[in-house]
């Protein structure tokens, strides 16, 4: 609940809301917005199409060279705080701390260090394939009061599939 995950697609999201606002101010169309991402973007622009809460917020995408679906552009909720805790861990964090506690003491932690260490949290096979650490929670929905995914990703699909996306 203290930090449930997926702000970076939450802040995608906030965007698009701000471009539905104001494009109009601009000279643009606000039924007429296209995404286009390439590869980690290009599962940011997919996560948009599956999610319920862009609904509305764009007419068309271009994903180039990555999806949501690919193996390595979204975790597990237990996956991401297994990495979240590592990295707090490695930057001197007490991880049986409380939420609020631990949140504090990686937000205090200086950027340098945080890049520095952040691969160590992958797994090995994941360092060779030049995985990326943190990535979108799939199942935050289990815990966040208003989750970016609301489901599976099969789920998911089958719903954008539904709403014509």
């Amino acid at each position: 609940k203290v930090a449930p995950g997926n702000l970076g697609l939450t802040d995608t999201l906030l965007a698009l809301q701000w471009i539905q606002e104001e494009i109009s101010l601009f000279g643009g169309d606000p039924t007429n917005v296209t995404l286009f991402g390439q590869s980690a973007g290009s599962a940011v622009v997919t996560s948009h199409y599956l999610s319920p809460l862009s609904t509305g917020l764009f007419a068309r995408a271009i994903a180039q060279s990555g999806s949501v679906l690919s193996d390595w552009a979204v975790i597990s909720l237990a996956e991401g705080t297994r990495r979240s805790k590592l990295l707090a861990q490695n930057l001197g964090c007490n991880i049986t701390a409380d939420d609020t506690t631990l949140l504090t003491c990686l937000q205090a932690a200086d950027i340098r260090n945080v890049v520095g260490n952040q691969s160590i949290t992958l797994p090995a096979e994941e360092v060779i394939a030049g995985g990326l650490p943190f990535v979108p929670v799939l199942d935050s929905y289990l815990t966040a009061d208003l989750p970016f995914f609301n489901d599976t990703l099969d789920a998911l699909k089958i719903s954008a599939m539904a709403r014509g996306k």
